[in-house]
């Protein structure tokens, strides 16, 4: 089909080729070639500003993608430059033309920086991530961008990912009863909630804010959580300009919620915006088989990459084997995943934000 679309961009009529590519990209929303088609058409078109949407989506949708199966053999680099010949197009990242909020400014900012970098251009994606960096979900991006390319220390995978293991601190009883109460209390919430449609392969639940809950296993996570953070924030040292030393929090709430994944289930590279300091205590966890350890089914893992694994964003990785009664924390702007579980055994994360109040 992606090929009849080519001919009849090529002929001339991308309004057809266009309601291909919306066909093919139905069935399958991850189809680069279709994206890639559709941000020629919309470029062609004019429509600028989609065409920056599109072409995104191919460059983040590629990591599954193999460069022999890439129908139009776009590179990286490639699609980096349509990106950002696309911006500076529209105007959007030089002189905010057509944006309405400070928010999608910061985005197309971060697009130019993202495009740049990929290119192997680092010192110009530099100075577009520093226009960025002011403190929401872009300026996290950038900072983590920004360190792969300066090396600055403001990532340490080894030091900055801390363990807690209460079972150093309750007995095996203990530790068995909050767990079993965990789940049971989190499936059976009012807000524990499918967050996957339901025709997708895999599995993925998710509750609302449980900090507040009078549900005896979640005010005593709560606590437990409160008093590790408030040990956190006494050893250590603030250090001025530093994204985690340099903001530790004197008055916080956490966030507390539940997340359950079933066979297959995931969560995908992502970072915690609005937060200080992220975590996750481990309630049920699969076993986890030999035949499971190359591939690490169901660890946590930092490092992987929103876009994949481009040269030029290649930095350190880090994976943990998940561990019922184990919590740990990290810096919230540090991207984080999990890989694909198999087991047929529900998971549970006891998944935390630490977020600065005034």
């Amino acid at each position: 089909m992606i090929q009849q679309a080519v001919n009849l961009c090529e002929s001339g009529d991308l309004k057809a080729a266009f309601g291909l590519t919306l066909k093919i990209l139905k069935e399958r929303t991850d189809d680069v070639d279709a994206l890639i088609l559709q941000s020629i058409i919309l470029e062609r078109k004019g429509r600028f500003g989609d065409a920056v949407t599109q072409i995104h989506g191919a460059i983040l949708c590629r990591p599954k993608y193999e460069d022999k199966h890439n129908f139009f053999g776009f590179d990286y680099p490639r699609m980096a430059r349509s990106l950002e010949r696309n911006l500076l197009k529209q105007d959007v990242a030089v002189n905010h033309h057509g944006l309405k909020t400070d928010e999608a400014v910061r985005h197309a900012q971060l697009l130019m920086a993202t495009a740049l970098q990929l290119q192997g251009r680092d010192q110009e994606a530099l100075a577009w991530y520093e226009k960025c960096r002011l403190g929401d979900f872009t300026h996290y991006l950038a900072l983590y961008y920004q360190s792969l390319i300066t090396d600055d220390g403001l990532i340490d995978l080894e030091g900055e990912i801390l363990a807690v293991d209460f079972k150093d601190r309750l007995d095996a009883h203990e530790i068995d009863s909050l767990n079993e109460a965990l789940y049971a209390e989190t499936k059976g919430h009012p807000t524990f909630n499918r967050e996957v449609h339901r025709e997708a392969p895999y599995q993925k639940w998710i509750t609302g804010d449980l900090a507040e809950s009078p549900v005896k296993p979640f005010k005593r996570l709560h606590e437990m959580i409160r008093r590790e953070v408030d040990h956190l924030r006494a050893r250590l040292t603030a250090r001025t300009g530093h994204p985690f030393y340099g903001t530790i929090p004197e008055k916080y709430r956490i966030h507390l919620f539940g997340a359950v994944l079933g066979p297959g289930g995931f969560h995908s590279p992502h970072i915690h915006s609005d937060a200080w300091l992220s975590g996750g205590y481990y309630a049920r966890v699969p076993e986890i088989g030999r035949s499971d350890d190359e591939e690490h089914a169901g660890y946590l893992e930092f490092g992987r990459r929103f876009l994949g694994d481009p040269e030029s964003f290649r930095g350190p990785k880090r994976l943990i084997e998940p561990e019922e009664g184990l919590m740990w924390m990290w810096p919230s702007y540090y991207i984080h995943n999990t890989v694909p579980c198999k087991s047929e055994r529900e998971r549970l994360t006891m998944g935390f934000n630490i977020i600065p109040v005034s």
